[in-house]
């Protein structure tokens, strides 16, 4: 292969050869054991205080919900309908911890 080599030599030119070569060999050696123990007690002291207020036509309600620890779950679905002569809230919920 040769090149024009800029410089105080213009326009000679000038052989260049290069071989390059790496020979290598990795082994890689991957051993592992794992033993894994869960154990898990959970006391549950539950109390459940939900107020309900009827007057007339209308109920209000207020619900809480409460777990103390790690790990915590909280879901919930409301469901809402009103119709012209109809009207429903309907909830559900899950707060739980590990």
């Amino acid at each position: 292969m040769s090149w024009t080599f800029p410089g105080h030599n213009d326009g000679e030119e000038f052989e260049l050869e290069i071989d390059v070569s790496k020979d290598f060999e990795v082994f890689v050696d991957v051993d592992f054991d794992t033993e894994t123990s869960y154990d898990s007690y959970v006391d549950v002291d539950s109390y459940i205080d939900v107020c309900v207020d009827i007057d007339g036509n209308q109920v209000t309600f207020n619900l809480d919900a409460q777990a103390i620890g790690d790990d915590g779950l909280v879901d919930s679905t409301v469901t809402a309908i009103a119709t012209d002569d109809y009207v429903s809230l309907t909830m559900s919920g899950v707060v739980a911890v590990a």
